[in-house]
């Protein structure tokens, strides 16, 4: 393995030097009229040291479960047990300590910090530690490195340590005269990583004579802290922070022009309020991922996932699962660290049509990018993994992800350069019979604009688009040009948009503070037939709404834009698709200080009047208030959302997040389809749900499709109360009638009333049912078959002892025509 600590860059693109003049036509700019040549931006690239590549490994999915498995179920990391303490130094309790090198002693970064250091107070040279694992696999460090310093100044930096594990290894590290050390390790579980040192080794200075020095902590007591000791003539630092269940915000780089009100005049930037265009239909819906599963805690969610052939992948922050498309069951779920041992957060996914293969990224919010690329389109199958190293002293922050049939294109604002960076990285070897990483070539220093969005790209272009929002009222359109293992980067120009600027937070119901919306930046974009879809949150008239928009890169015109408003509700992180119809959907968040936060879809299709989306639906209502506050006092939801077309050409799928419990998001994906818009087979919610002990009430949703043929349909509700019991029950008619502390919605007709078996809420309120049809009452003989063309209305009763009064409640109601 090459040392990962290099990351000197090679050129891999044009010279850098002196102010560039006329440019001769470049490889891939053939759409382009050779007079406008002279006016584009040319950026230089950089290839990335392959040395500096993490090392590839193919592991199944059953490899990663298995790890998953091995972290603790309860981590040390518990921020309620840290109480915001510092990181320290500090010998293990007796039961705790994990094989020291020599005696029965060692130390331990006590809660898990990756900087910790320790200042020597004079120069010495540091010749090395024992290094090893504390505890269990599942919090240990991927790697550790020293980094020396003297008289404040970095000095040097040793290469990735590797060898960390049960027993300690030698770790050499042979840093001359430095005053002070920082062990750095990559983080392991929810940001942390656990390890131990022993016999530190170094020589000092002393009177004239070179004295070496061996710390074996021998003489040391359990439990006993170095940090703000005296021990040994050094000073033993705090780490670098308690660890927060919050993922931080997004940096918002500055922007050059002032912020100005919303303008929609036409040829500016489309339409607005829209409400004209057609809406798709439901087809399923399904259960994401909420926070406090898969021992993650952290907020908000940065909710990504997109549809395959045959799965959704869901990848948020220090979560990854894998669902069946069909029925919507979770067939897999793990902490993001198990499946991309030593990411963090950050995460993006997307399922490539070109290449039938999947692409997922993550940052460790340090220096390194992390990628995974399935072995084949089963979600479920193996991966190939690795990582690659970012140069200089910055760190990427709400990095993006896109691709095209040549390379993956990643790009992220860098924190403490004050600029913001593309990787272009060669897909080819990434999906060869046997995968490696190839060329990796950085654009560094490129301007602040929020987010650089490269497309997700469908069929072949002269090269891979890249779109950002270069002032309030214009959009820049980048472009990477082939080849991958020598890429050049262009700017082909701007397209002038309605102006606009950041959008305000968003009330919601019970929240002490309006939930962040973060900034302008764009927020997903696809590449489709000849047009770029794009959208993000703006201000319309004091709200928080959606402006998308349609971009002809060839001509560089806006097609149409749009925005999503209305007089009420406030609409924020969009994610925008296209399916090969030219249909769309944009999935956000919604609402209003009178409502809980829930998760919405609109769209509309090509004969739509141009700028025009039909009237978002809600498709998740929010159940509780959420307060999430940061240290800096923001209300943290998003900070992203994404809609993906599905690789048959015609459905849509949109995953959103949604106010599931009191300070507890969820996560929700919704199919849809124009085809079957307000057609057979698509349930409704009907009638009325009521109050209960935990909250506004339960509602009904489902998944798959209630067709005779397919025996898929499962039922679900939301919101009840944790542990209880109920019964799912259907009739013929729908009534209004009081019920305990509910109302009634089914009557029983000529036809009477049936109850399907007992069933159980889990921890978070919810329920579901997969109907099973040859058994009855639904399927066999006499009353109450499903039968094709029949039309029931199901509800769920459930017991409420908290509620008090009658003790049980009962949900909304699900219309269902029953089809073939």
């Amino acid at each position: 393995m090459a040392p990962l600590f290099l990351a000197a860059l090679t050129s891999a693109g044009s010279s850098a030097q002196g102010p560039p003049g006329p440019v001769a036509p470049k490889p891939g700019l053939g759409d382009l009229d050779s007079a406008l040549l002279e006016d584009l931006e040319i950026h230089p690239g950089e290839r990335i040291d392959p040395a500096t590549h993490g090392e590839g490994l193919i592991e199944s999915m059953e490899q990663a479960v298995a790890r998953d498995l091995a972290r603790p179920a309860d981590a040390p990391t518990d921020p309620k047990a840290r109480r915001g303490m510092p990181g320290v130094w500090t010998v293990p309790t007796r039961g705790a300590t994990t094989a020291p090198r020599s005696g029965s002693k060692n130390i331990v970064n006590k809660w898990g910090d990756l900087r910790m250091g320790i200042d020597f107070r004079a120069p010495v040279d540091l010749h090395g530690v024992w290094a090893g694992g504390q505890t269990d696999v599942g919090v240990w460090p991927s790697a550790l490195r020293a980094i020396g310093y003297r008289d404040g100044i970095e000095t040097g930096v040793t290469e990735w340590f590797r060898e960390i594990g049960p027993s300690p290894a030698w770790m050499s590290i042979d840093l001359l005269r430095v005053d002070r050390v920082v062990f750095e390790a990559r983080a392991a579980w929810n940001g942390t990583a656990f390890y131990t040192l022993d016999d530190l080794a170094f020589t000092r200075a002393e009177d004239g004579e070179r004295a070496l020095v061996v710390i074996d902590f021998e003489d040391l007591g359990y439990r006993e802290k170095l940090t703000g000791s005296d021990y040994r003539g050094l000073t033993w630092e705090e780490g670098d922070g308690p660890y927060e269940r919050g993922v931080h915000a997004p940096i918002k780089p500055p922007r050059g022009d002032p912020e100005t009100q919303e303008s929609n005049a036409p040829g500016a930037g489309g339409g607005w309020l829209g409400g004209t265009g057609t809406l798709p239909g439901l087809l399923s819906d399904f259960v994401g991922i909420r926070r406090n599963e898969h021992n993650s805690s952290t907020y908000p969610p940065d909710t990504c996932g997109a549809v395959g052939p045959d799965h959704f992948v869901e990848v948020i922050n220090r979560v990854f699962a894998v669902y069946d498309k069909t029925t919507g069951a979770k067939l897999t779920g793990m902490n993001l660290g198990s499946f991309l041992p030593g990411s963090n957060g950050d995460p993006r996914v997307l399922y490539d049509e070109g290449s039938g293969r999947w692409f997922v990224m993550v940052t460790d919010f340090n220096n390194l990018i992390f990628l995974a690329v399935s072995l084949s389109s089963n979600a479920m199958g193996s991966w190939f993994k690795t990582d690659f190293t970012i140069s200089g002293s910055c760190w990427p922050d709400y990095p993006t992800l896109g691709v095209d049939e040549n390379g993956i294109y990643v790009a992220a604002y860098m924190v403490g350069c004050s600029s913001m960076t593309l990787w272009a990285v060669d897909k080819a070897p990434l999906v060869a019979a046997s995968p490696s990483l190839g060329t990796v070539t950085a654009f560094n220093g490129l301007s602040l604009e929020g987010a650089l969005q490269p497309c997700t790209t469908y069929g072949s272009t002269p090269g891979a688009y890249v779109v950002s929002t270069n002032s309030s009222n214009r959009i820049r359109v980048r472009r990477v040009n082939p080849p991958m293992t020598s890429p050049s980067l262009v700017t082909l120009g701007y397209v002038t948009v309605g102006t606009h600027s950041d959008p305000p937070n968003a009330p919601a119901l019970g929240s002490s503070t309006a939930l962040n919306t973060v900034d302008d930046r764009l927020m997903n974009a696809v590449y489709r037939d000849g047009s770029i879809w794009t959208a993000h949150t703006v201000n319309q008239s004091g709200r928080a709404a959606c402006r998308w928009y349609e971009i002809a890169p060839v001509g560089l015109s806006l097609v149409q834009s749009g925005t999503v408003s209305d007089g009420t509700y406030h609409y924020f992180f969009p994610g925008i698709a296209v399916n090969a119809s030219g249909e769309v959907v944009l999935g956000c968040s919604g609402s209003h200080a009178g409502v809980y936060a829930g998760a919405f879809y609109t769209g509309r299709v090509p004969g739509d009047a141009s700028g025009e989306m039909a009237v978002p639906v809600e498709f998740r209502a929010g159940q509780a208030a959420q307060n999430n506050i940061d240290s800096y006092g923001r209300n943290r939801w998003g900070d992203y959302s994404l809609s993906s077309a599905d690789p048959d050409g015609a459905r849509l799928w949109t995953i959103q997040e949604y106010a599931h419990g009191s300070n507890i998001w969820g996560t929700h994906i919704a199919e849809v389809s124009f085809g079957g818009a307000g057609g057979p087979c698509t349930p409704t919610n009907v009638c009325v749900t009521s109050p209960n002990s935990v909250g506004n009430g339960m509602v009904l949703s489902y998944a798959g499709s209630p067709s005779v043929s397919g025996a898929d349909f499962t039922l679900m509700g939301f919101g009840g109360p944790a542990h209880q019991l109920g019964i799912f029950y259907y009739g013929p008619d729908e009534v209004a009638v009081p019920f305990g502390n509910g109302v009634r919605c089914i009557g029983s007709g000529f036809l009477g009333t049936y109850r399907l078996p007992v069933v159980s809420m889990d921890l978070f309120g919810d329920v579901e049912y997969t109907l099973e049809w040859g058994v009855p009452p639904i399927g066999g003989s006499g009353n109450g078959q499903w039968i094709d063309g029949d039309t029931w209305y199901i509800q769920f009763w459930y017991r409420d002892p908290a509620a008090g009064n009658a003790t049980f409640n009962l949900s909304d109601a699900l219309e269902v025509e029953i089809c073939p």
